[in-house]
């Protein structure tokens, strides 16, 4: 019984690992997508 409660434990913590290894990329996808859509905005406004 201890072994297969080690071995769901185990499991957990690998699926929010790689839970939040994908919120990661998600989220460094938006900032960039951000950067990239504000970017041509910040350098009109820097020639003015």
């Amino acid at each position: 019984m201890g072994l297969t409660g080690r071995c769901k434990e185990r499991e957990r913590k690998r699926t929010i690992r790689s839970f939040v290894l994908r919120s990661y990329k998600s989220c460094i996808w938006m900032v960039m997508l951000t950067t990239y859509l504000v970017h041509p905005c910040l350098r009109s406004h820097e020639q003015y």
